[in-house]
């Protein structure tokens, strides 16, 4: 199914940590629209896990590079559910893939640990 992109937008929040550091969040405003079966949606989904992405300023430049106003764009959208879409499959392969990667870390970390800490055996040369 093909969209259009009717807004991008780069917003920026600001915010005081417990040190009274001030950092600045990033975070990608998109719509989007398309038609199914003669009736009009708009969403504002890029993934399904993921709503914006307040990593940093040039990484979601990059989005708004993707994905230009105006633009034609696939959108994946439920077959039951017309209303909810998506720019970007996969999220949660990405998720899956993690909690692997953490889970086998988290195994090789305890084997390495259970390898170091051993009972000690105490010999005595005192009959």
């Amino acid at each position: 199914m093909t969209g259009k992109i009717i807004n991008n937008v780069l917003k920026s929040r600001g915010t005081k940590n417990i040190d009274e550091a001030y950092t600045i969040k990033y975070s990608v405003e998109l719509e989007y629209s398309y038609q199914i079966n003669g009736k009009n949606y708009s969403s504002r989904k890029i993934r399904l896990f993921k709503k914006d992405h307040p990593i940093s300023k040039a990484f979601n430049l990059g989005f708004l590079d993707k994905y230009p106003k105006g633009a034609n764009v696939k959108v994946f959208y439920n077959p039951k559910n017309p209303s909810v879409a998506v720019l970007e499959t996969g999220g949660i392969t990405r998720l899956i893939v993690i909690i692997i990667l953490l889970m086998l870390s988290l195994g090789a970390l305890t084997a390495l640990l259970m390898n170091k800490i051993r009972p000690v055996t105490v010999v005595s040369f005192y009959g």
